[in-house]
C-alpha cells in the first residue's frame, strides 16, 4: 500500500519475519513477538510502536488480539497476538 509510512512497512516485515513456512499456507498468520522486543530490535520508542501498529489496523494488514493468563490465580492481561492479513482489499 503507498499510503503506509515507511515505519509502518517496517513494522510489518519485521511481524513477518516470525512467520513459519508452515504457516504460510494457512491463510491469516499470527505471531507473538513482544512490545519490548520489538522495540529493541527496531530502535523505536513505545509511543512510535504504537503509532505504526495502529496505522497497519487502520489500514487492515493487522488485527490485534490481547490475550488473558492466570496469575496468582487472577485473569490478567498477557501477550498481544498479531494477525496478519495475506490479503486485503484497497
Amino acid at each position: 500500500n503507498p499510503k503506509l509510512s515507511l515505519g509502518a512497512r517496517v513494522v510489518y516485515l519485521y511481524l513477518c519475519s516470525y512467520v513459519g513456512i508452515d504457516e504460510v499456507g494457512n491463510g491469516d498468520i499470527s505471531v507473538s513477538p513482544s512490545r519490548r522486543h520489538m522495540q529493541r530490535d527496531l530502535g523505536i520508542c513505545a509511543n512510535t510502536l504504537s503509532k505504526y501498529l495502529r496505522e497497519l489496523k487502520d489500514h487492515g494488514l493487522i488485527e490485534v488480539e490481547q490475550t488473558r493468563v492466570l496469575s496468582g490465580g487472577k485473569r490478567v492481561y498477557g501477550y498481544n497476538k498479531y494477525i496478519l492479513r495475506s490479503h486485503v482489499n484497497l
